[in-house]
């Protein structure tokens, strides 16, 4: 859900809303989930007086995430330092793209050594069963 929500951040930040704003568009036109009840809550902290690095660190304490972790003081720094969010944000979704294909990578080498176990224990003998089963029914009769 991250990365999605953070490609629309980023059209919505390098179009030329704030990153509030652009926050307030993912709210309205994510499906809802977790991460849309995390940025909503981060708008209404914002509302209620918090700076934007206390609702994000706070935001960053709730989720417990690394990678989400990583993406919260990325932004914090490129607040306080004053580059471009937008930036930010486009280096940030292009590495999470690449850690979710990493593991789906990772994911699909593993399935070959999933589905051995149920190869060798119920096909295999069913396969054998079915060659092997007149061959020894005729030497037999």
């Amino acid at each position: 859900e991250l990365p999605n929500s953070i490609d629309l951040l980023t059209l919505c930040v390098e179009a030329g809303m704030d990153f509030t704003a652009g926050v307030g568009k993912v709210v309205s036109k994510s499906k809802p989930g977790y991460l849309t009840e995390e940025f909503s809550r981060f708008l209404n902290e914002l509302k209620i007086g918090k700076t934007r690095k206390e609702a994000l660190e706070d935001m960053s304490g709730r989720v417990g995430i690394g990678e989400f972790d990583s993406f919260v003081a990325s932004l914090i720094q490129a607040d306080e330092m004053g580059t471009s969010i937008g930036r930010v944000l486009r280096i940030q979704s292009e590495e999470l793209r690449s850690k979710l294909m990493l593991r789906v990578e990772k994911k699909a080498m593993e399935a070959p050594v999933k589905i051995l176990l149920p190869l060798i224990g119920f096909i295999f003998p069913a396969i054998f069963i079915i060659i092997f089963g007149p061959i020894i029914l005729t030497g037999l009769f």
